[in-house]
């Protein structure tokens, strides 16, 4: 048993990866209990699975427990399982350098600036083995263990994890149908995700699913930040999917007002899950200031 996250009605345990080569931390956080009269009352949740467990796991939980419980909405209950690290292996391998393997194209350059700031490259880049252990062993053993409603699986990261949701969206895997995909970490020129979309276009395989994309404000092409290329890559990115126009590709992007790299993150978080599930499909409405007083 693991550190549980902090979060009730919360499994976690360690699972060794034959694919990867190394163990993982899972946690698995079950919906709330439903209100008298909810539509879901005696529904099954449907997964969603994350990366990146240790820095916004907890997030994503209670976010969608609260969405869950939102008497406005028809989202049904969502089991969330969250992909960390153990202790062991974050201390024998920083675990910014372990996402560098597990959540980049294969192929794709780490650039310099990220290199510095995390100390150096870590392991290549090894999103496919990544995919696999997700897809071929973790996948069946959640399905094995958990109830569940098998209609609808997502992914959600953010960052280097929304770069890994593109590059599973793009593979198509078969472990995901909806993808919240925040600030995708596209942070080089050419980066290596996009051969695999233009490959698979060549072969005449259609992108198929549910992705809700979005960046902060801060983050675009003229923000003046680290995260510039990030925004240029994210125009990129929507201009390809608007160009291809997939028929059974159902996709949005946005821009959410007056956040960063790290501030966007419980938005999308929140946006996103909504965008994705709510069977009534409420617009998300635009920031709006109604006033207010700084003295600052």
């Amino acid at each position: 048993m693991g550190r549980g996250y902090g979060l009730h009605g919360t499994d976690c345990f360690e699972l060794g990866s034959d694919r990867v080569g190394d163990r993982f931390e899972i946690f698995v956080a079950r919906p709330p209990d439903a209100l008298p009269g909810a539509s879901w009352a005696t529904a099954a949740p449907r997964i969603v699975y994350c990366v990146d467990a240790e820095v916004y796991g907890a997030q994503l939980v209670e976010i969608t427990r609260m969405l869950t419980m939102d008497l406005n909405r028809d989202i049904g209950p969502l089991l969330v399982v969250g992909i960390g690290y153990p202790d062991d292996v974050r201390e024998r391998t920083a675990p910014m350098l372990l996402r560098n393997r597990d959540l980049v194209t294969p192929g794709a350059r780490i650039p310099d600036w990220v290199v510095e700031a995390l100390g150096g490259t870590g392991p290549e880049p090894a999103a496919d083995r990544f995919l696999a252990f997700v897809e071929e062993e973790l996948d069946p053993l959640i399905r094995e263990r958990y109830e569940h409603d098998p209609s609808a699986t997502c992914f959600c990261g953010d960052s280097y994890g929304g770069l890994f949701g593109l590059y599973a969206l793009f593979r198509q895997s078969p472990a995901f149908s909806h993808y919240l995909l925040g600030s995708p970490g596209i942070v080089t020129e050419d980066d290596a995700v996009f051969a695999v979309e233009g490959a698979q276009f060549d072969a005449g395989v259609p992108l198929k699913g549910r992705a809700y994309l979005s960046i902060g404000e801060h983050e675009q092409a003229d923000s003046g930040t680290a995260y510039a290329l990030l925004g240029r890559n994210y125009e990129r990115l929507v201009a390809l999917l608007r160009e291809r126009a997939y028929p059974e590709l159902a996709w949005t992007a946005e821009i959410i007002p007056g956040e960063t790299h790290a501030s966007v993150i419980p938005f999308a978080l929140s946006r996103g899950i909504r965008w994705l599930f709510d069977r009534d499909g409420l617009p998300l409405a635009p920031v709006r200031t109604l006033g207010g007083r700084d003295d600052r």
